[in-house]
């Protein structure tokens, strides 16, 4: 019984080395060490589409990214669902192993802590804003036409503009959902 107590630690030991060595070869490089909630579904399917490797390689892989980003959801709260599990896998190919791999509960061999899901958080959290804000800052007058709000809202890829006055001082916001509400009271007006 010790003896296959041993064993089975041994071989727990050894996928989680498989596992990481998978993800740092394979997913690392292409994803970057970037926060896990930045990576998108879309992401994923091109990360997959681009592995060259064997399909069991590439299943396994697909494997160990869905059981990480379960565990950030599930242990580290970090992200509201699985990016990877919107993400059809690789087929396995006609190897089983594929299929074992699949009961094994991944979550179990895996501990993280937010240090090592999100790497350096606290360090980017003291930035000032200073260092890392936009200087060269698109804005609107209280007289722009919302078909002009809409466009320049599209054309420079955010959410709200300032509106400022005359003398540039910041006298609100208006973001796209401000717009569709405006549209929409008046669509039901009519």
């Amino acid at each position: 019984m010790l003896f296959a107590r041993a064993k089975a630690a041994e071989r727990q030991h050894k996928a989680v080395f498989r596992y990481e060595d998978l993800l740092k070869k394979h997913v690392l490089p292409r994803l970057g060490e970037r926060p896990i909630p930045a990576v998108k579904p879309i992401e994923i399917k091109l990360l997959y589409a681009g592995l060259e490797l064997a399909p069991c390689t590439q299943h396994h892989t697909a494997t160990v990214l869905r059981a990480c980003m379960q565990a950030a959801v599930e242990v580290g709260k970090l992200l509201p669902v699985n990016p990877a599990a919107a993400v059809k896998k690789p087929s396995a190919g006609d190897s089983d192993i594929g299929q074992a791999l699949e009961q094994v509960d991944a979550l179990k061999v895996f501990a993280f802590t937010e240090d090592q899901i999100l790497p350096h958080y606290a360090d980017g959290m003291d930035a000032q804003v200073n260092k890392i804000m936009s200087s060269d800052v698109v804005a609107v007058d209280p007289d722009t036409k919302l078909q002009r709000v809409l466009q320049m809202l599209t054309k420079h890829r955010v959410k709200s503009l300032p509106v400022i006055d005359q003398r540039r001082n910041l006298v609100g916001i208006i973001a796209r959902e401000d717009v569709m509400r405006a549209m929409k009271r008046w669509t039901l007006r009519q």
